[in-house]
């Protein structure tokens, strides 16, 4: 790590590029002004290491997507999925209704 003092109104210049200016220094703090190329990013440390944290988390995420992607091709688990035809609702109502008349139950619907 390169240590340099600087009083206000000082700065440093990085690669020809990119100039840092210290605006103030007031109650323990530093306020720092940045001159550099356009296409470039300057992030606070703090903020620049969530977004590593979270870059990385999603980059785990993808061996569980593959898991996820991989049991969805799975015919067992299409077939957990699987929603009942209208035609197999009707079907199931109608033998329900004979089974109840049968016994002389009440259907559910209130047949």
């Amino acid at each position: 790590m390169l240590l340099i003092t600087r009083k206000e109104a000082e700065g440093i210049v990085i690669n020809d590029a990119i100039e840092i200016t210290v605006v103030e220094v007031k109650a323990g703090r530093v306020k720092l002004g940045f001159t550099f190329p356009e296409g470039n990013t300057i992030y606070r440390k703090e903020l620049f290491m969530k977004i590593q944290e979270e870059n990385l988390a999603a980059a785990h995420g993808v061996g569980r997507l593959d898991k996820l992607i991989a049991a969805m091709t799975n015919p067992d688990f299409k077939s957990k999925l699987a929603v009942p035809s209208p035609t197999a609702e009707k079907s199931g109502t109608a033998v329900a209704t004979k089974t109840a008349e049968k016994t002389g139950a009440k259907s559910k619907k209130g047949d």
